[in-house]
Parts: C-alpha cells; sequence; structure tokens
C-alpha cells in the first residue's frame, strides 16, 4: 500500500519557507481547520476550569483544540441523531449547562438547543456559519 506523503512535505516546506501563511498550511489538511483553531483559541481565551461545551455539529475536534471537556456523551450532531438521543442532550444541556455551545450546524434541526439558546445563551462570536454562544450566567465571569 503506498500512501501519497509529498503533499504533505510541500507544504511544510512551503509554511517553513514563510511561501505561505499558517492559515494556508492548516487549509490544506481541511478547509475549516483555520476557523477551528480560531474558535479553540477564542474558547481558550474565556475558559476556567471545569467549563463545559457542546458542539452541534460535526466538528468533534474542537473539544481536542480548545481542551475543554464535552458536556454530553454524545461529541457529534450525527451521534445524537443517528441514536436519537435529542431528549437526553436536551436534558442534560437544560440541568447541567456547559458554558459554551458552538453551532457548526443549525441549531433549528435540533428544537429543544433552539430553545436553550434563545432562552440562556447570548452569541459570543461568529466564524461564517459557526456561532459561539456564552451562558448568561457566564457574561459576568472574568474572561481569561
Amino acid at each position: 500500500y503506498y500512501y501519497p506523503v509529498f503533499s504533505y512535505y510541500t507544504n511544510f516546506v512551503k509554511l517553513a519557507t514563510r511561501q505561505e501563511s499558517n492559515d494556508q498550511y492548516l487549509a490544506n489538511f481541511d478547509p475549516r481547520t483555520p476557523r477551528n483553531y480560531e474558535i479553540a483559541r477564542f474558547l481558550n481565551q474565556s475558559y476556567n476550569p471545569g467549563n463545559k461545551l457542546f458542539i452541534w455539529g460535526d466538528d468533534p475536534e474542537l473539544y481536542a483544540l480548545s481542551k475543554i471537556t464535552p458536556a454530553t456523551p454524545y461529541i457529534a450532531a450525527y451521534h445524537v441523531a443517528y441514536y436519537r438521543k435529542f431528549d437526553e442532550v436536551a436534558s442534560i444541556l437544560a440541568s447541567t449547562p456547559p458554558r459554551f455551545i458552538v453551532t457548526t450546524q443549525n441549531p433549528d434541526s435540533f428544537p429543544a438547543l433552539s430553545s436553550i439558546l434563545s432562552q440562556n445563551y447570548v452569541k459570543v462570536k461568529q466564524i461564517d456559519a459557526t456561532r459561539v454562544y456564552l451562558h448568561t450566567n457566564s457574561t459576568n465571569e472574568t474572561s481569561r
């Protein structure tokens, strides 16, 4: 089995010799990667130990990049949809609200989440269609 790696080395050389920016380098892996790194940096600036994160979308790498623990056992929207865990996830989010909710997909496909967002969260960042919401009880806390 042969796996083509030449493009990875070429991209690294371009980055190392400053022929391309860090975002261009990251985008070679996936066009969403620069956005995800930017969101993770934002979350890290506002993070306090013990905070939780819920992501409604298919970008579970945000948990690892931000180093914030998932708020539910289901780390991607397709897990919730496939296993039909909408009620369970909504219950968890209502009883132990995470500090952050990130939506990379339309939350209207999860009506309970839309309701939770409108009642208890404020949008604090948007990059393209990705939105970061902060729990309203967290807005008075000092950001780090």
